[in-house]
């Protein structure tokens, strides 16, 4: 984790720099960078969660895994070993695929561990 002391500094100085902003693009990106700062591990890995399901919506249907990788790279860049357990988590690969498979499906929600029945906003 980041260091509080650290953290808080960071978002001391991302606060100045929004106090200025000139503009809504600014903003977000200010707010995205806090959040980055701020945001423990279980939080990240629960929005990892919800937005790898949120690609097998409305139909749920096989992936590739490299493509829930590419579509979700920044969600992974930020931490990849939890972003292969959150994958671990809410997907398997469908049932009679080969050892080998690279296709992923959600885990159905009755199946997974009770701590992950979350519904995607």
């Amino acid at each position: 984790g980041t260091n509080v002391k650290e953290a808080d500094g960071g978002v001391l100085v991302l606060l100045r720099v929004a106090r200025c902003a000139s503009g809504p693009g600014l903003l977000k990106l200010v707010s995205e960078l806090i959040l980055m700062v701020l945001e423990d591990p279980a939080s990240l890995q629960q929005r990892m969660e919800n937005e790898i399901l949120a690609l097998f919506q409305p139909h749920p249907q096989p992936l590739p895994a490299v493509e829930i990788s590419k579509l979700l790279l920044p969600l992974l860049s930020r931490n990849p070993e939890l972003f292969e357990e959150a994958v671990k988590n809410v997907t398997q690969r469908p049932h009679g695929s080969s050892e080998d498979s690279v296709l992923l499906e959600p885990i159905p929600e009755a199946e997974r561990p009770k701590g992950l029945r979350r519904r995607v906003s």
